[in-house]
């Protein structure tokens, strides 16, 4: 069996219905999380800050060894959390964007029911990609710097050097089309326009392109789109970008 497949594998008490697999899963990650923050400790260490039954946490500190996560100092009192898996985290090169920072603005506007929300960031120099969405067909994909709105919408607040930067990386690999809108200085008034407002709207009011560099920490933005285009629901829309960008200081 896989190590991760393992890990996994803990046994479930038939009598609880599966309630003993989450409950022992979670408190094995806890007990992992406390050791990388905290450890070394030992057993009476653990049993001391932790809400769970001695017994319980060394069946975990077991689980845990096996795997190869932690390790027991020469003493054999002490636990720490091992080299390989300091290791299998650390040489992880494998860049992530993930939606922790901008999560209070995710759930403000999923909780209205109303909307479908497309999140994207730059990768690289020239580089936008769509990462996450709320829709069921969704797959993470490269998009265009001039034609796309979310991608354009990223690009409202960055520095003069880092917007050369992109464009010109950008240009190496465009359309004609593209590169026309970039020749032609369309772009950057449409830039111009659009970034005292911080958002870019499509023609019928629809969705909304918003950039969150500012809370984000990286060159990034959200489309937030109509998934039923009423007069009502448009109006709402309006009001939903006002309060986002008041209650989460988004504006220029």
């Amino acid at each position: 069996m896989e190590e991760n497949d393992r890990f996994f594998s803990m046994r479930v008490d038939q009598t609880n219905g599966g309630a003993s697999f989450t409950n022992s899963a979670l408190r094995t990650l806890k007990i992992a999380e406390t050791l990388a923050r905290e450890g070394p400790l030992s057993l009476k260490d653990l049993t001391a800050n932790l809400p769970f039954h001695r017994s319980s946490i060394w069946r975990a500190l077991d689980v845990l060894r096996q795997q190869g996560w932690i390790r027991t100092q020469l003493g054999g009192n002490m636990y720490e959390i091992s080299n390989k898996f300091r290791d299998m985290i650390v040489r992880n090169n494998r860049v992530t964007h993930n939606t922790e920072e901008i999560y209070p603005v995710l759930s403000f506007i999923l909780d209205r029911g109303l909307y479908h929300i497309d999140y994207g960031c730059f990768e690289k120099p020239g580089q936008f990609v769509l990462l996450e969405s709320s829709r069921s067909t969704f797959a993470q994909k490269e998009v265009s710097l001039t034609d796309d709105s979310l991608a354009i919408a990223a690009q409202l607040h960055m520095s003069a050097k880092k917007l050369q930067e992109h464009l010109d990386a950008f240009a190496s690999t465009a359309s004609k089309e593209e590169r026309l809108i970039l020749q032609s200085d369309e772009h950057i008034d449409l830039l111009n326009r659009c970034r005292s407002q911080n958002q870019i709207w499509d023609d019928e009011r629809t969705e909304v392109s918003i950039c969150l560099s500012k809370i984000a920490k990286r060159d990034c933005a959200i489309r937030i789109s109509l998934k039923t285009p009423t007069i009502k629901n448009k109006k709402a829309l309006v009001a939903l970008v006002g309060v986002l960008i008041s209650a989460f200081n988004l504006d220029a």
